[in-house]
């Protein structure tokens, strides 16, 4: 029998060869793991990276086409790719306003008013500060029919409300709960703890409460939960199409309405004190995903 010696182990190799296999075996496992798990994020932020280069490419190609039916296919081309970028950024987390503004843009540029409008309003969810949005709405909002257009908010209850817009609608739900569940407490406690000075505290709290609840109610354009983006859509007394018209006119593509309801396919929506009934294709909510 064979004696192992110093410089071998029982296979015949140098001790330092199965550590070495070993390693190789490792390093090869991570790189499998690797190619198979990582590389499709990396592979997702080059596609989102090569979309956004494409819609830029293909907006500023529109701007210089002359021929009207192809600058529109651009534009629209152009709208079709900001969309799909800010989808996979609501998939990942929250797209970037400005990127939701230059989809409105191309929208608005490719004559798809009620998209431009729905970007735009997005947008200023997202970030309400933001006064490119803001007067790029109100410019797609002038296109409308005068019957259609968008009712602008009063200056007295702008200046009363200046405030409201440093906030998204979230916010000021969320404060107004805060408000409220804070003054039921200090009542409750001041009762307990027979202490006035917190009675007085709920008191200031409740009427902050009341102040946001008006201020919300009040803000512009925030009851108006969708916008039609099918041209010339017809809006029914019913839900269904036999029904008769709820209006005298077809809605615009860009006409902003109240979703009261849906039943199947329909949607129950409200302009200027009037209701109807709309195929739920026709409008698309304006509340974030």
């Amino acid at each position: 029998m064979a004696t192992q010696t110093g410089n071998q182990d029982r296979n015949g190799k140098p001790p330092g060869l199965r550590q070495r296999c070993n390693s190789l075996c490792s390093l090869f496992s991570r790189i499998v793991f690797i190619a198979f798990f990582a590389s499709p994020a990396l592979v997702a932020a080059d596609d989102t990276q090569t979309m956004l280069e494409a819609a830029i490419e293909s907006y500023g190609e529109a701007l210089e086409e002359k021929d009207r039916d192809r600058r529109l296919n651009l534009f629209a081309r152009s709208e079709q790719l900001f969309g799909q970028v800010i989808d996979s950024q609501f998939e990942s987390g929250t797209p970037k306003s400005a990127l939701l503004v230059n989809k409105g843009n191309a929208a608005l540029q490719a004559e798809h008013i009620g998209n431009a409008i729905h970007s735009f309003r997005t947008a200023m969810m997202l970030d309400p500060n933001n006064q490119l949005a803001a007067q790029n709405l109100a410019y797609a909002r002038s296109v409308l029919p005068l019957w259609a257009q968008h009712e602008e908010e009063s200056e007295l209850m702008e200046s009363l409300f200046f405030w409201r817009s440093l906030l998204a609608t979230q916010s000021l739900k969320s404060l107004a709960a805060f408000c409220f569940l804070i003054a039921s407490g200090l009542t409750a406690l001041s009762f307990v703890k027979r202490l006035p000075g917190l009675r007085i505290i709920a008191v200031l709290l409740v009427i902050c409460w009341g102040v946001l609840v008006v201020s919300m109610a009040t803000k512009s354009g925030d009851s108006l939960t969708a916008v039609v983006t099918v041209p010339e859509s017809t809006c029914y007394s019913a839900n269904n199409e036999n029904a008769m018209r709820a209006f005298s006119k077809p809605l615009p593509d860009g006409l902003e309405v109240k979703v009261l309801s849906t039943r199947g396919q329909w949607s129950e929506v409200e302009f200027a004190g009037t209701t109807g009934w709309v195929k739920s294709t026709v409008v698309r909510s304006t509340e974030l995903p």
